[in-house]
């Protein structure tokens, strides 16, 4: 099924619950899954992985480029930062200014 994309989730425990190092061990063991009998079930290839994720995922999508075998073909992480232009800064600093 050449040039055919798929998507597949994975859920993981969150914190704070879980502390980071299990939620990084559900990621390998969902990523070991997936390269391994997940992708015979759903017929993936696993040399052609690509990781997405954001916010915390975007985190654990970097994670999962040091920590995984087989290394994905590509990382996505997004991380939304903070823009004064937007005016999220200035709402925040005003919540903090009410705070104290």
């Amino acid at each position: 099924m050449r040039g055919v994309e798929k998507s597949k989730a994975l859920d993981y425990r969150l914190a704070p619950e879980t502390k980071l190092p299990d939620i990084i061990s559900d990621i390998e063991t969902a990523f070991t899954w997936l390269g391994g009998e997940g992708a015979k079930r759903f017929h993936l290839d696993p040399d052609r992985m690509i990781v997405y994720g954001g916010s915390a995922g975007g985190y654990l999508t970097l994670v999962t480029g040091y920590r995984v075998k087989p290394k994905p073909k590509a990382l996505v992480a997004l991380i939304w930062l903070w823009r004064t232009e937007c005016g999220l800064v200035r709402e925040a600093e005003s919540l903090s200014t009410l705070q104290h």
